[in-house]
């Protein structure tokens, strides 16, 4: 089978006449609601096969340009997960996962490719029995194949987790042990103009800080205080972790984006909150005045905020920063700060992980300058992968303005990446305006 061949399915689910639907009967939609989730997961065993053998000829052909063995890897999850229009992380956990259904549990992937098991099940069944030798591994999959078409995904992984600490419980036991290694912080946006705060923790300690949080909160309560529990466990955490005496009167620096005329109140175009996303201008107004009240804050809330002001330029038409104020006010790095602010997240397509290393798109030794348009930002990761063999990245002019980075992979794939909106709506307007003298739209970068 060929990627042309399976265009063509698709091409032929995309454009399938759906209209008739509503004169079928219901035993037979779901006939094809059915065959079509088989599909999904045959399509998915197909994926992991093909991911398996691309990973291996681009591991042999890094070899044979004479990479070293224990470098051969560099970059190929980086290609894979620009294949599925995912992160480079992404694509290294596909490779692993992809590696081990494959040639380890020949069981779970004849079932995907049967249908009968979806990718994210498998996934879990894969990292279940990572802690065991191939062979252990091989067991548990034997073990499971007459279970495939009667269980749940949840009690497939409950018995592949009882069968791993069966066949050996001190891998098992010891893998929680490590685990604590992988102990982190993470935020992620939530609804509604929230974000979740979490720790990845070892079990004790992170019931002791449970714990903590809620006996302190019940005092709080039981002395009168008129918040919820739920609202004491969470100022008390924010305050414990920035050491502040109230939780709203945090006095550390977050960026925030948004247009002139919003700051005053004459619009109410959405502001955007560095590494979080879009904020209501009226919520970006109270952050920057230091008042909560439309948050529903008492009136002790209240309290000053340091805020320093810098202008930025945002094309009308593609809604991307194009220039900032030269001078300075209060921090160095001025032009690394507005490629930060420009790119908002690593350039690399798909990959959208915080922006850590800026860097020059034509490299510097190569002749790349140290300006706005040479430069773009990329996670940790990817500014070393770019470095790979076969890799390059350069800057395309596109004639309208737009900062566009092609990214070439060693295999001959071309990704585009584009500069985002600095605002979420900017950019959306069909045409440049008449006044061509009008072609910097200001915005107003804000730390408070």
């Amino acid at each position: 089978m060929e990627a042309t061949d399976i265009a063509h399915f698709t091409a032929a689910l995309a454009t399938a006449d759906l209209d008739h639907l509503e004169h079928v009967s219901p035993a037979d939609l779901c006939e094809i609601i059915t065959a079509l989730e088989l599909a999904k997961n045959a399509a998915a065993a197909a994926q992991a096969r093909a991911t398996v053998a691309a990973g291996d000829a681009m591991r042999d052909q890094a070899i044979n340009d004479g990479a070293a063995p224990e470098r051969a890897d560099k970059g190929i999850p980086q290609q894979l997960g620009l294949a599925r229009r995912e992160s480079p992380a992404a694509g290294s956990r596909h490779l692993g996962f992809a590696r081990a259904v494959v040639r380890e549990m020949p069981h779970t992937h004849a079932a995907m490719t049967e249908g009968l098991v979806a990718e994210w099940t498998a996934m879990q069944l894969v990292r279940e029995t990572a802690c065991l030798s191939r062979e252990h591994r091989a067991i548990v999959d034997a073990r499971l194949a007459d279970r495939f078409r009667a269980d749940s995904p949840k009690k497939l992984v409950a018995a592949a987790s009882a069968l791993a600490y069966e066949l050996d419980p001190y891998a098992f036991v010891n893998r929680g042990r490590k685990a604590k290694e992988d102990r982190r912080v993470g935020i992620r946006p939530a609804p509604e103009v929230m974000a979740n705060v979490t720790g990845f923790l070892p079990v004790a300690q992170g019931v002791a800080c449970y714990k903590a949080l809620d006996e302190s909160a019940r005092a709080l309560k039981s002395a009168g205080d008129e918040r919820t529990l739920d609202q004491l466990r969470a100022d008390l955490f924010i305050e414990r972790l920035t050491g502040m005496s109230a939780a709203d009167n945090v006095n550390i620096e977050v960026g925030v984006v948004m247009t002139d005329t919003a700051l005053l109140g004459l619009d109410e175009t959405a502001a955007r909150l560095e590494h979080l996303g879009p904020l209501p201008a009226g919520l970006a107004r109270d952050l920057l005045r230091g008042s909560d009240d439309d948050l529903g804050a008492t009136e002790h809330s209240l309290h000053e905020a340091t805020v320093w002001l810098r202008r930025l330029y945002a094309d009308p038409v593609t809604g991307v920063l194009t220039d900032q104020d030269s001078r300075r006010r209060l921090f160095t790095g001025a032009l690394r700060r507005f490629l930060v602010a420009r790119d908002q997240v690593c350039r690399t397509p798909w990959c959208d992980a915080p922006v850590r290393h800026v860097d020059h798109v034509l490299p510097f030794a190569r002749g790349g300058e140290t300006t706005e348009d040479n430069g773009d930002g990329l996670c940790e990761a990817c500014n070393y992968d770019k470095e790979a063999p076969g890799w390059r990245h350069e800057v395309i002019d596109t004639g309208d303005g737009a900062h566009v980075v092609r990214v070439t992979t060693p295999t001959g794939h071309i990704y585009d990446s584009h500069a985002p909106p600095v605002l979420p709506t900017l950019g959306l307007r069909l045409a440049r305006p008449p006044d061509q003298n009008a072609a910097r739209e200001p915005v107003e970068l804000l730390s408070a």
